[in-house]
């Protein structure tokens, strides 16, 4: 399509405690891209070779910019980015929201503006104070009683500690849908009383840095 042109959108969101600058990521992101500028790439199937020969950042950065050059080349196209990508079809999807880290009576309004614009699950980041958490959630269940949480602790607690939380939120009547990493990445024992005391689903996504970690 000569002259034709399409914003596409990525992100490469640094992990929690990430030690890459994030001026780094940047930069790896503009290094690349210009380098790209020019190129034919033939369609979506050869935008990952297209980018791998030219980048030297990390997978955060090549994330980010290959979703926003497959998002534009759908765009380019002329087509919805799930058929770009091979499906025949739209799934619906139904996803949770994050309560961002802020003073609790924030959060429990946040929780109702989210709550009027139709989201029934949220993600509250816990595991720095116990007694704070509890009031956020106490707030939260007062604003929003037939809302569904998870939790995120990031490592940030004790068996001890998560379980409480958990059996504080079910004596408010709130659904808990799952844990996310509420003991230390190489505390198994811990995570595992979460989920057999707590009654819980638990994620361990910080337990799993490489594929070594799926065998523990």
């Amino acid at each position: 399509l000569d002259g034709a042109r399409a914003t596409g959108y990525g992100e490469a969101a640094l992990p929690l405690g990430s030690s890459e600058p994030l001026g780094a990521l940047v930069e790896a992101i503009a290094r690349a891209a210009e380098s790209l500028i020019g190129q034919e790439l033939g369609g979506i199937d050869a935008v990952g070779a297209a980018i791998d020969s030219c980048f030297a950042g990390s997978n955060t950065a090549r994330a980010g910019l290959y979703s926003a050059l497959v998002d534009a080349a759908a765009r380019l196209a002329g087509v919805p980015l799930h058929q770009a990508l091979g499906s025949t079809a739209a799934t619906p999807l139904v996803t949770d929201i994050t309560l961002p880290i802020a003073d609790s009576a924030h959060l429990a309004r946040m929780a109702i503006g989210y709550w009027e614009r139709g989201f029934s699950c949220f993600k509250i980041k816990v595991g720095a104070d116990l007694v704070a958490d509890k009031r956020t959630v106490e707030l939260v269940a007062r604003a929003t009683p037939e809302v569904a949480l998870l939790f995120d602790a990031n490592e940030g607690y004790r068996a001890d500690a998560a379980i409480e939380l958990v059996r504080h939120t079910r004596a408010l009547g709130l659904a808990l849908t799952c844990f996310e990493q509420p003991c230390g990445r190489e505390d198994h024992a811990g995570l595992r009383r979460v989920r057999e005391q707590g009654g819980v689903a638990v994620v361990a996504d910080e337990s799993v840095r490489d594929e070594t970690d799926l065998d523990s």
